[in-house]
């Protein structure tokens, strides 16, 4: 019923990238978890402007596949192939719009989930290489020699300095090798953060 409620933007953008899963304790029932995607799915399976824009989409994969320990263990065929066939559907719109996308923070996200979705269905579409593409633009895009964003924001900085490290633990957890370039950009961009952390004396 969830769903169904008027919400606020604010809301119905933490509702619906379903980021709260990762509030949730391992214990909790995987059979509401579960019941909460298919609810989901029912209502959104078709493109909607609203609960598939760019941002929202990558989040919602990112958590749905963070999480399959709740989202997908010991779940049934039907909803097996029903979850599957809805991160292929998301995961495909992410490849549609991403080079649409001005927002490098949305891009970051985007390629995040795409390269997850690799991982998880490696059999599946060239998401992987698609993804690892993608990441390698933004690289090149967005990140100096010395492995500082070209914009000079050093909040940029932290955010990719964040979801790089995800990425690359999301390679440690489906054993898989790690690109080279994916620890090169780390070891900068953790430098770039380092040298402005001592000098300004404070965490930034």
């Amino acid at each position: 019923s969830i769903w169904q409620k008027k919400l606020s933007p604010k809301d119905y953008e933490k509702l619906n990238n379903f980021f709260w899963f990762f509030s949730l304790d391992l214990k909790s029932s995987k059979k509401t978890t579960q019941k909460v995607i298919k609810n989901w799915i029912l209502n959104n399976s078709k493109y909607q402007k609203k609960s598939w824009e760019f941002n929202l989409t990558a989040k919602r994969i990112i958590s749905w596949l963070s999480n399959h320990q709740l989202t997908y263990e010991d779940s049934e065929k039907e909803y097996r192939l029903i979850f599957n066939h809805m991160i292929q559907k998301q995961t495909n719109h992410l490849l549609n719009e991403i080079k649409n996308s001005n927002e490098f923070d949305n891009k970051m996200i985007g390629c995040a989930a795409i390269i997850l979705t690799g991982l998880a269905y490696k059999n599946e579409k060239n998401y992987l290489d698609n993804g690892l593409n993608l990441l390698k633009n933004i690289i090149k895009s967005s990140i100096d020699n010395q492995g500082f964003p070209k914009s000079r924001n050093i909040r940029q900085l932290i955010f990719y300095l964040k979801y790089f490290v995800i990425i690359r633990e999301w390679f440690k957890e489906s054993q898989s090798l790690i690109p080279e370039y994916i620890d090169e950009t780390i070891y900068y961009l953790g430098s770039s953060y380092a040298f402005i952390w001592q000098n300004v004396k404070k965490d930034i």
